[in-house]
């Protein structure tokens, strides 16, 4: 897998904005969390799920394509 600090951004940034947003549309938490929730599936979930295709040494460190 990629280190932590190259994916940290992309995964967690897309998942703070959502909840973010609709709070701020709807000013309601039960809704908020609701969709949270059902974003969480679709938007965390297939990210950790992404299949390897090979792996390469990058300054020391290894990292791994994905497909």
């Amino acid at each position: 897998h990629y280190p932590l600090n190259f994916v940290t951004p992309g995964t967690m940034l897309p998942g703070a904005l959502m909840p973010d947003f609709t709070m701020y549309l709807t000013r309601n938490w039960l809704v908020t969390a609701l969709v949270g929730g059902i974003l969480e599936k679709y938007i965390a979930q297939p990210f950790s799920t992404l299949k390897v295709k090979e792996v390469v040494l990058y300054n020391a460190m290894t990292l791994q394509h994905l497909v």
